[in-house]
């Protein structure tokens, strides 16, 4: 099942809990508990929503792929809760903040 997740409200992105998110997808089999867990290569995310996007009610804060409609409900659960929608326009931050390298 690939569907998109729909935005509860209009407005900003303003925060998106990568870890949570990650902790979701582990959930769907995205990811491993442990080392000697399988990875399920057709389940994940594409497209989330970045901080300062705008969006719409209804608009999808990504598209969710997943084995099946309870994994879907699961899921969504999860990564609704843990991305937070403002009124206001947040201030971009970099992508990119710093390097670290052994060569400096």
């Amino acid at each position: 099942m690939i569907a998109p997740l729909p935005s509860p409200v209009g407005g900003f992105v303003h925060k998106v809990d990568a870890y949570a998110i990650g902790i979701a997808l582990i959930g769907l089999g995205a990811g491993r508990k442990v080392a000697s867990d399988t990875l399920d290569h057709d389940v994940g995310l594409t497209g989330i929503v970045h901080i300062g996007d705008p969006i719409a009610e209804g608009e999808p804060l990504c598209i969710l792929h997943c084995r099946s409609e309870s994994d879907f409900d699961t899921a969504a659960a999860a990564i609704t809760a843990v991305i937070t929608i403002g009124d206001t326009r947040p201030d971009r931050r970099p992508v990119v903040t710093g390097r670290l390298s052994t060569l400096d």
